[in-house]
């Protein structure tokens, strides 16, 4: 390739990425706002033969505190029994 194409690969290149970036940076404060603004958030922790379901909902809930909510969280969790509460 010639050096003129190259260089305006680099240049369109370039441009998106600082415009992507603008742009994920404004999500972030859009979503960070929400969140400071909520009062209650509930997670719904189902009972699985695995602990995939399980561990998705608390990764849920650790992502939603390292972003800075505040508000107070509520599980919730759902069983076929309560003996199956009980022995987790």
């Amino acid at each position: 390739m010639s050096d003129g194409l190259n260089e305006l690969i680099q240049r369109l290149s370039q441009s998106s990425r600082n415009s992507n970036n603008q742009e994920l940076s404004e999500r972030f404060k859009r979503v960070n706002t929400y969140l400071l603004g909520l009062d209650e958030i509930r997670i719904f922790i189902a009972d699985s033969v695995n602990y995939g379901h399980q561990s998705s909902s608390v990764n849920i809930l650790r992502n939603l505190i390292r972003l800075g909510c505040t508000a107070k969280f509520t599980l919730v969790l759902y069983a076929r029994n309560i003996t199956i509460l009980i022995k987790a």
